[in-house]
């Protein structure tokens, strides 16, 4: 009986995958051969390349390699994976048909494809605000991507705000928000928390943005966006829209 390793895997930039073919009794003869059918599951046809589905099986061994051809791309993606399947065997001009079977409990491989492409996400840029009933804080998010691209919907980030010199959140405090989540898109996404617009007159207040953290989609290895530590805290400062009080000093 022909039979196939259950599972293996390989690297995206690996090359070729080798899957074990195995014989319970060794070959004396030519002229046996076997066919192989890929199944795609979460991959596609152009994750991989055939050297061919339709092979000799060699003689006097008990074992021997299938290959294939993996395609590097430079998505950002979750592990991918496909099944090889053995589909039928032919028996040389003459042979009785019983001489070699495939086993049924042991005909199909999960072949699994890991990634190697990595996204970093950063803060670009804040810059200084105005208070007033329509301000908000827009902090620009750098995503770093290879040339692919995200090829699925659900990666986030969440920024902090940390107070520094401003008064927090609340009816009197100085933005609404001090913690938001957004998606990410490929290149700069912007993130907005708004300010409130309070009847303080005040000098300019810093604050600080914290990228505290970033996701992929749901059931994605974590590994594949990370945040960019030399770009994850910037500082900003938000400038009051109120006048004076005063007509030039402050009573004594």
């Amino acid at each position: 009986m022909i039979f196939i390793d259950g599972s293996n895997s390989i690297t995206e930039d690996g090359g070729t995958l080798t899957t074990m073919l195995h014989l319970s009794n060794q070959l004396e003869d030519t002229g046996y051969s076997a066919t192989i059918t890929l199944i795609d599951g979460t991959t596609e046809s152009g994750d991989y390349t055939t050297f061919s589905t339709f092979f000799d099986i060699p003689t006097c061994t008990s074992s021997f390699e299938y290959l294939l051809s993996i395609f590097d791309d430079n998505d950002v993606e979750n592990c991918e994976s496909f099944t090889i399947s053995l589909l039928s065997v032919d028996i040389p001009t003459g042979f009785r048909s019983d001489t070699l079977s495939i086993d049924a409990t042991q005909d199909k491989s999960t072949a699994t494809i890991s990634v190697d492409e990595t996204a970093t996400v950063g803060i670009k840029d804040i810059l200084t605000y105005t208070e007033g009933p329509t301000a908000s804080l827009s902090l620009i998010l750098t995503s770093t991507v290879p040339a692919g691209g995200f090829q699925d919907n659900g990666y986030s980030a969440t920024i902090s705000i940390l107070q520094g010199s401003t008064e927090g959140t609340g009816a009197s405090g100085d933005y609404i928000s001090d913690m938001e989540t957004v998606e990410l898109l490929g290149g700069e996404t912007t993130i907005s928390i708004g300010l409130i617009d309070n009847s303080k007159y005040e000098d300019f207040e810093s604050y600080t943005a914290s990228l505290m953290g970033v996701s992929p989609p749901p059931g994605f290895k974590t590994e594949i966006i990370e945040i960019d530590t030399t770009q994850n805290i910037k500082t900003g400062v938000i400038a009051d829209d109120d006048s004076c009080p005063y007509p030039s000093k402050p009573p004594l």
